[in-house]
């Protein structure tokens, strides 16, 4: 998905640690997220799929609700 859009022209990708099914808005606590492992591996195949399509400046924004999710 990260490669189709970067292909569509996309410069910058967002992600997010939230379990999207139990996805609750900013202000609440009890958010549940997934384990950092898989974060940081999705972090990393942004960043590959930017080096793979030949963006060197590509960004990422990597959102977390950890502090919220106790």
């Amino acid at each position: 998905l990260a490669k189709q859009m970067i292909e569509a022209g996309a410069c910058c990708i967002q992600l997010e640690n939230q379990v999207s099914d139990v996805k609750q808005c900013g202000h609440q606590d009890g958010k549940v997220t997934v384990p950092h492992v898989e974060f940081l591996a999705k972090i990393n195949a942004v960043r590959y799929a930017f080096l793979e399509l030949g963006i060197d400046d590509g960004v990422i924004v990597a959102r977390t609700d950890s502090l919220g999710a106790g």
